[in-house]
């Protein structure tokens, strides 16, 4: 829970291991300029997080035991539902005062899109794919790809140092393909695992457990983006500032991966959650 006193000075979070809960649903809903301008200087601006939704609202505070309650409401802008009229603070939670910038931090962090091209990809020097170069035949577009074996799995790696900013916890991803020309059976089907390497930590140890994802192509030389993946555990302890060691592969003994030429790798887009706006 974040609040703003006139858009600028006083911010309210919540700390300790307890939560905040509201006793209504709450969806998603931001001021616009002109309505917070509409108000500002007759009372508090108020961000409410709870749990991936943020929302603004005007209104004071008071604190009675575990209860907080808005005494005063000017506007409620709380994804058109009105009538939340109280917080809950479960176990040792409480208010506190931070500066504007911790808070401001806060409100950038969130889940965060990293492209990874097959270009800055190593294939694996067991069962690695191979190098692919395409120039489409009309309009000469060049394609930097690693193309991946319809029957023998075949590998390829990439490392990220990953930012502070990083929560440490699980990532996804979504496989960027294409390939070539065919008759029958488009199923591909792409993995995914990672390993978390913390200073003086052995570079030889096992990957997380790798997580699928599948799509089906069907025209020579499109495009084709599979959907985003289920969450990747990354072994090793991850820790701030770690190198993540990534493996993508095509998985051909999957049931879903039918295509019968290799599948050609532009890059992933990996997906992971930051807990900070930088990185200070």
């Amino acid at each position: 829970m974040v609040g703003i006193l006139n858009r600028v000075g006083m911010f309210i979070s919540t700390t300790g291991t307890g939560s905040v809960t509201a006793n209504t649903a709450i969806s998603h809903k931001f001021l616009t300029p002109a309505e917070a301008g509409a108000v500002n200087g007759e009372q508090y601006f108020w961000l409410l997080e709870e749990g991936n939704d943020f929302e603004l609202f005007i209104g004071t505070w008071t604190l009675a035991g575990t209860a907080v309650s808005r005494d005063t409401v000017l506007a409620s802008k709380i994804g058109g539902v009105s009538g939340i009229t109280k917080l809950t603070l479960a176990g040792n939670a409480s208010l506190r005062s931070v500066a504007p910038a911790e808070a401001l931090r806060s409100l950038a962090a969130g889940k965060q899109a990293v492209w990874i091209p097959a270009s800055a990809m190593a294939a694996r020097t067991s069962n690695g794919m191979a190098s692919g170069t395409v120039e489409t035949t009309t309009n000469k577009v060049m394609l930097k790809t690693l193309d991946a074996d319809a029957s023998t799995q075949e590998f390829a790696q990439f490392a990220i140092t990953m930012p502070k900013s990083w929560n440490e916890g699980t990532v996804s991803f979504l496989a960027v393909w294409s390939h070539a020309a065919t008759t029958t059976n488009f199923g591909v089907a792409w993995s995914l695992a990672g390993l978390a390497v913390s200073d003086d930590d052995a570079l030889d140890t096992a990957f997380g457990t790798a997580v699928v994802v599948t799509d089906t192509g069907g025209t020579t030389n499109d495009l084709y983006r599979t959907a985003e993946s289920a969450a990747v555990t990354i072994s090793g302890s991850p820790a701030a500032l770690d190198t993540v060691f990534f493996q993508v592969a095509r998985v051909p003994a999957d049931a879903a991966d039918t295509m019968a030429v290799d599948a050609r790798l532009h890059g992933i887009v990996l997906f992971i959650t930051t807990d900070a706006g930088n990185d200070a």
